[in-house]
This record gives C-alpha cells, sequence and structure tokens, in this order.
C-alpha cells in the first residue's frame, strides 16, 4: 500500500489537466498512487487520463456530476494510506513536492497538516509568491503550535488551497471530510479545525503553482463575493466547536468574528473601486451586522454612505492618497512575528494600504 494518495478532482480541465498529471509523474518521491475523480466531463479531459499509462494512475468517471465537494469526499472515502494530497487538475507542483512535505511530517508527526509555501500564477498575468509564515524570515521549515497557527489563519488570511497540502487521512476522518454546505470555503473550515486541534508544519519553499483565472472556484466566489455568506456560517460552526472543546486559544471565535468583518470592509472597498457596487454593499452589509465590536459597525456603516454617494474614482483616489500617506509612516521591524499584528482596526487598515499598489 502506498503511503501517499493523491486525489485530483477535475472538471472540464482539459486544457490543464496534462500539466497537472505530468507534474505528479515527475515526482522525486515515487511512494504514491493518484486517483483522478472525474466529475462527468464533457470534453477530453477523460481522454488526457487515458494518455498517461502509469499504473499508478487510476482514472474513476462520474456518470454525473455530483458537485465539486461531494466528488472529493468520495475520493477521501476509499484512501486507505497515512496521507492525502488533494492537487487540483488547473494546478501543478514542483518535481520535489511529494518528498518535501513528507519530510515535514516526518519531523513534526503530531501535524495533522503540511503546508508549502504557492506560486500563485494568475492566468494571464505576474506570478507572486505567498507562504504561511510566522515571522519575515526564519528557518526554511518551521512548525506551529496550533494556536499560533490558528492565530495566522484568522489574521492574515493567506492564501491557501488543497493543491498546498499534505494532510494526515486522520483529519479527513476525523471531521467527516469536506463540509458540503460551504463550497467555495469548505477548504478553509478544514484548515482552521485542522491548526485548532495540532500543529502544523509548513515550508517557505514554494513547491506548489496555483493557477489563478475567472473560471476557478476561488475566481467564480471572488467575483460576487460569494464566500462571504458562507464565513458568517462558518464563524458560527467553528464557534460550537470551539465552546465545546475550550478553542485553540481564548477569545479564538470573537476574533475570527472581528477578522470576518475587517475582511468584509476591506473587500468591499476593494470591490467598489472596481466598480462592483452591489457586491460592495453586500460585504458592507455583512459587516455591520456580524462585528463584534462597535468601532468596526460604525466604520462599515460610513463606507455604505460613502459608496452610496461618491464613484469609484473617488474610491481610486482616496486609496492612492491613504497609500501615500501610510508609506510615510515607519514601518514596523520586518523581523517581528505576524503572530502579534496591531490590535486596532485602523492598524489593520493602515497595514492594508501601505501594501496597497
Amino acid at each position: 500500500m502506498s503511503r501517499v494518495t493523491v486525489i485530483i478532482p477535475n472538471y472540464n480541465r482539459e486544457d490543464h489537466l496534462a500539466k497537472c498529471l505530468q507534474s505528479l509523474l515527475a515526482q522525486t518521491y515515487t511512494d504514491w498512487r493518484a486517483v483522478v475523480g472525474d466529475n462527468a466531463s464533457t470534453d477530453g479531459s477523460v481522454q488526457v487520463v487515458r494518455s498517461f499509462a502509469d499504473p499508478r494512475l487510476q482514472l474513476v468517471s462520474r456518470p454525473q456530476n455530483v458537485g465539486y465537494i461531494r466528488n472529493t469526499n468520495l475520493l477521501i472515502d476509499d484512501v486507505a494510506s497515512e496521507f492525502v494530497a488533494i492537487l487540483h487538475s488547473d494546478d501543478w507542483w514542483e518535481p520535489d513536492f511529494l518528498q518535501h512535505m513528507v519530510g515535514l511530517h516526518e519531523n513534526a508527526p503530531q501535524a495533522m497538516m503540511a503546508v508549502s509555501a504557492v506560486n500563485l500564477v494568475f492566468d494571464p498575468g505576474p506570478v507572486f509568491t505567498r507562504c504561511l509564515a510566522s515571522a519575515a524570515t526564519g528557518p526554511e521549515i518551521e512548525v506551529l503550535p496550533g494556536a499560533d497557527a490558528t492565530r495566522i489563519f484568522i489574521r492574515s488570511w493567506p492564501f491557501l488551497t488543497p493543491s498546498d497540502v499534505v494532510a494526515r487521512t486522520e483529519l479527513f476522518r476525523r471531521f467527516n471530510g469536506f463540509d458540503d454546505s460551504l463550497p467555495y470555503s469548505t477548504d478553509w473550515l478544514m484548515w482552521l479545525r485542522a491548526a485548532s486541534v495540532g500543529p502544523v508544519v509548513f515550508s517557505r519553499r514554494p513547491l506548489a503553482n496555483n493557477r489563478r483565472h475567472p473560471a476557478s472556484v476561488t475566481g467564480q466566489s471572488e467575483a460576487n463575493a460569494l464566500w462571504a455568506d458562507e464565513w458568517v456560517r462558518l464563524t458560527r460552526i467553528l464557534e460550537r466547536e470551539w465552546k465545546g472543546n475550550g478553542g485553540p486559544y481564548p477569545g479564538a471565535a470573537r476574533e475570527l468574528e472581528a477578522m470576518n468583518a475587517l475582511r468584509f470592509i476591506m473587500k468591499s472597498f476593494e470591490l467598489y473601486e472596481h466598480g462592483n457596487r452591489g457586491a460592495a454593499l453586500k460585504l458592507s452589509g455583512l459587516a455591520q451586522q456580524t462585528a463584534p465590536s462597535r468601532t468596526s459597525r460604525v466604520v462599515a456603516s460610513l463606507l455604505r454612505i460613502f459608496m452610496r454617494t461618491t464613484t469609484p474614482a473617488v474610491a481610486v483616489w482616496l486609496r492612492r492618497l491613504a497609500t501615500a500617506l501610510g508609506r510615510r509612516i515607519p514601518r514596523p521591524d520586518p523581523s517581528a512575528s505576524t503572530s502579534n499584528p496591531p490590535e486596532s482596526t485602523f492598524a489593520y487598515i493602515l497595514t492594508a494600504i501601505r501594501e496597497s499598489h
């Protein structure tokens, strides 16, 4: 039996699937088996998979589309290996991804998940590298206690998809797979659950490549802020779970509520800049309804008034002005840990506009 099972959910990714599978077959770590779960694709995806003659690669072809989450959970149900890696069919790995990630788990046997830094590849567009990190600089490999990892997840919203993670199969058994009521944020629920029950080990080496394009699940959710309602429900789910076991640290649930509201405010302004007034008003409204602090509710209310009485061009001018002013304020020590960011809403906003493009 292989030590790692690689699960590749697919639906109509004929154009990207070959590169995904080539990256898998090029892995320096060879103790794996892989299953492509084709979700009733109407393009040539099945033919692409069949063109790869490797006995470790299996195809499961669904007669009808069962949805991304159910497709993934059905594949996980059949896993008997120690580790599970989920590779999206429009993403790809560097050759030593699995070798490195299994090594992370061996260095941290209590960790439920190992995370790689990632290259965000915009299609078309630039490439950005992102890392789940407790500090701007540090060792290549770091083991974060569960409480610290949860804080980073909650406070910094790091870009993290299943393609960047190798998890213990035990994690998915413990929580009965991904929650199919959260199609756009179910993976985030799983990562927060993993961090709340044990340490997280991560590497600063970017060994995963995530393709960003409008047709991706992430692209679809961002365009109309479809993730926002789910984040409210996700918070309620975790509040119930953490109430029963004490949570990863005192005040974690309230901080998650506060950071949700802040994210709604920041994304609302961003969407308004791009002319999406409807989604912007939706997000600011959610912030006003769910923020645990009066300050955040007032900020959301003022933002709604601003968006109803101005134009996106005014928002762009205002952000550029705030960015210029923010960059005149001395930066914090870059070696300081991001697990202890500024505590006020204003400080978070100032940090965001200072880094704005």
